[in-house]
């Protein structure tokens, strides 16, 4: 595994453990009671900060949206029972949606961080608390799967649109280039050589010398098949 996608990780796993964690101690504190409120507020500026993002260029954006997914999940699960809480399938679509946000590889990571804080608050029967754990580390592999699938997909979509674009500006330089080269050969050569023949015409009419004649008429020979061959190349051209 690259150096730069383990630091990557890292990172990723360091915002995710505070989103877990944040929320983990509030539930736990004093303040716990105003978990409502707080879970107002989280959507509110989550709210604020996707229509931000539309307005603005937000190069932390799915930095933003992870933590505060991670940290408005997790607060509604350890407030609501943690792992026998009727809200526990949410964080089946927080892994799919981590997997999406950051590397699919972090969607594990967020499993191991929630397993630890799930099975420390846990309230409820240790077999129905163990299928749920079970429950998240079959959810998670198929997360990080779903996420690499989607990654390669978008890497082609991207991939074949460079294509496209890159097909349309060589169409259309070698478009440019047959205008060039039929343009040359239909004026400038045809009107040069035209007036080359015209020349070389009129001084084999009036010279009297046999060799000169002679000379004269191989250039004029050459021109004509020069003239053919022009046109010949303008035809292949326009086809």
């Amino acid at each position: 595994m690259p150096a730069l996608r383990i630091k990557s990780l890292v990172v990723y796993g360091f915002i995710l453990l505070c989103g877990v964690f944040i929320s983990f101690i509030f539930t736990q504190g004093p303040f716990s009671n105003l978990t409502l409120q707080l879970l107002a507020l989280v959507t509110i500026g989550y709210t604020f900060i996707q229509f931000l993002a539309r307005k603005t260029k937000l190069t932390n954006k799915p930095i933003i949206d992870a933590f505060l997914l991670t940290f408005f999940v997790h607060l509604i699960l350890f407030s609501s029972g943690g792992l026998s809480s009727p809200a526990f399938f949410l964080i089946y679509f927080l892994l799919f949606g981590i997997a999406l946000l950051f590397d699919p590889t972090s969607a594990v990571i967020l499993a191991f961080i929630s397993s630890f804080f799930l099975f420390t608050s846990r309230s409820g029967e240790l077999l129905a608390d163990f299928l749920s754990l079970s429950s998240l580390f079959l959810i998670a592999p198929l997360a990080q799967i779903f996420g690499s699938q989607y990654i390669n997909l978008t890497l082609s979509e991207q991939k074949n649109s460079l294509l496209t674009k890159t097909k349309d500006l060589l169409e259309k330089e070698v478009n440019q280039q047959e205008d060039v080269v039929l343009t040359w050969t239909s004026d400038e050569l045809k009107t040069h050589l035209k007036s080359i023949y015209t020349k070389l015409n009129s001084i084999s009419t009036n010279t009297q010398s046999y060799v000169e004649k002679a000379e004269i008429e191989e250039a004029l020979n050459e021109l004509r098949q020069l003239l053919a061959s022009a046109e010949e190349m303008k035809k292949k051209v326009e086809k």
